[in-house]
């Protein structure tokens, strides 16, 4: 957070979605950020974790290639990590939502992540990890807004609705950006750094048929405005880039949507066992192949 060190800085941001002010697609999102390791919240609903069982979850979780010293970076600090989020405005409810879903329609400030599901509860004990913000379904706002309201206080200045176009680089350092605001130039000038935290490609037509053709014609997860702009920024001024080829594939449901009602009975003797399904209905939403990429 700029400003934590004595130090002043700038935000500048755009919201996606024709939505007006800070947050970008972070607050249009579900909100959710994946700690554990033993947090102030895990230990105040009951859920006993440890680093090395996040840490053995995360190698698991995410395939091939995984980066694990990044991995066991972000688990040995997830405590601290959840820790500063607190100190500086986030709020997770001492309230777990215990049963699967996509997001919870409460303000459980702690929900399951596919932690239980095989074969990842073999690898690691399992333990909820998902912290939330007070709010149901997408609580990304709750979440921004209390972080922007904080960095505010903190003496960081934000411009929204810009549209940040190049970085602007001189004697081989990136030094600030060009920028546009609806449509009228502007220039931001950086003293220690430029930041970029911009989304992914995907909805970059040309940017997926070079880097993950594999994924055209399928529907996005994303807020409509996941351009790959920064990505191209960063290297346009010569960041190097890698795995762009690996997305993420996914299938929107919540599990008691797809099966509604389910009751099973058990008769026979010590020698046979026969179970017949007495009443099972199946009411399954429309299901698409949506991807991320970046």
């Amino acid at each position: 957070m700029c400003g934590d060190r004595g130090r002043r800085g700038g935000l500048v941001g755009h919201r996606p979605g024709g939505a007006s002010g800070p947050g970008g697609s972070s607050a249009q999102s579900g909100g959710e950020i994946y700690l554990g390791g033993g947090t102030a919240t895990q230990q105040a609903v009951g859920i006993e974790d440890t680093v090395e069982d996040m840490r053995a979850f995360l190698v698991a979780a995410l395939g091939p290639n995984a980066d694990e010293a990044k991995i066991d970076a972000y688990c040995t600090g997830a405590v601290e990590h959840h820790d500063w989020l607190v100190d500086h405005g986030a709020v997770f409810n001492h309230k777990l939502w215990d049963t699967p879903t996509w997001m919870p329609g409460n303000d459980s400030g702690l929900m399951w992540m596919g932690e239980r599901a095989q074969p990842y509860a073999s690898v690691a004990t399992p333990a909820a990890r998902g912290h939330r913000p007070p709010a149901p379904n997408f609580a990304g706002n709750v979440l921004m807004d209390a972080l922007v309201a904080t960095a505010e206080k903190a003496g960081v200045t934000l411009v929204c609705d810009i549209k940040a176009r190049s970085l602007i680089v001189e004697d081989g350092r990136v030094v600030g950006v060009h920028a546009t605001e609806f449509g009228a130039p502007r220039e931001y000038r950086a003293t220690g750094g430029v930041v970029l935290a911009t989304g992914g490609f995907v909805d970059n037509e040309r940017m997926v048929e070079q880097w993950a053709p594999q994924q055209l014609g399928k529907d996005a997860v994303s807020d409509g405005r996941d351009d790959g702009s920064g990505i191209e920024m960063g290297m346009e001024a010569g960041a190097a880039v890698r795995r762009m080829h690996q997305t993420e594939t996914a299938m929107l449901i919540i599990p008691r949507l797809v099966v509604g009602a389910c009751s099973s009975t058990a008769t026979g003797s010590a020698s046979s066992t026969r179970r017949s399904t007495r009443a099972c209905t199946a009411t399954p939403p429309s299901i698409t192949a949506r991807v991320r990429c970046g």
